[in-house]
């Protein structure tokens, strides 16, 4: 059964992959073309040095999750976070979000929800890590234009949208779900550790990001 599955899931993204290169027009002949032009050593190098991320990426994840859920397996953290990035990579419409939610809640019955708020943190932690960075290098390397202006807008929205998540989001969430409960009884999420979530990660998550840059 397990080997069917694992053909089955082979097929799948073969099928994804072929069907990613249809939809973006892409000339797969012109693409293999440059990376035969590419030099083997740099190519290597360059793979070798991309490969350290996935750890550092599923560190990251491990100790967001841990916040909710304490009996947690990193190398199981590590497999979702590999599916996560394996998807998005693969198709083009970045499905490894959702693929995520769905081996939390089946692996870990963590809720839609609290897999949800975790996703978004990463997001806003990269995008403000990003940003922090740019703006750094654009102090020592100088920046001229509208680019250092858009980086602090994105900085100043990344700060906004995540107090606005720690602060106000679970209250909002709580007060839908008690409308839709109202109607339907059988509803039921449990949101009681989503702002602690913030406070136990938000730094060494920035920190793990920036690594993940300068690597």
């Amino acid at each position: 059964m397990i080997k069917i599955k694992s053909i089955v899931y082979l097929i799948v993204a073969l099928l994804l992959f072929v069907l990613t290169f249809i939809y973006l027009k892409i000339d797969l002949v012109t693409v293999l073309k440059l990376i035969s032009d590419v030099n083997i050593l740099l190519l290597c190098g360059g793979l070798i040095i991309f490969s350290f991320t996935f750890p550092v990426y599923s560190f990251r994840s491990y100790i967001l999750i841990k916040t909710i859920k304490k009996n947690i397996s990193y190398v199981t953290i590590s497999v979702i976070t590999y599916i996560n990035m394996a998807v998005n990579y693969l198709t083009p419409f970045k499905l490894g979000i959702p693929s995520k939610l769905y081996f939390l809640k089946k692996i870990y019955s963590i809720s839609y929800t609290d897999g949800g708020i975790i996703s978004v943190i990463e997001i806003l932690i990269e995008v403000l890590a990003l940003a922090l960075f740019s703006v750094f290098w654009s102090l020592i390397f100088g920046q001229s234009g509208y680019i250092l202006p858009l980086i602090l807008l994105c900085i100043f929205l990344s700060i906004f949208i995540l107090g606005i998540l720690f602060f106000k989001i679970p209250n909002i969430i709580k007060k839908i779900i008690s409308k839709i409960s109202n109607k339907f009884a059988k509803i039921e999420y449990t949101l009681e550790n989503s702002n602690k979530i913030a406070f136990r990660c938000l730094v060494p998550s920035i920190l793990l990001t920036l690594l993940i840059l300068i690597i």
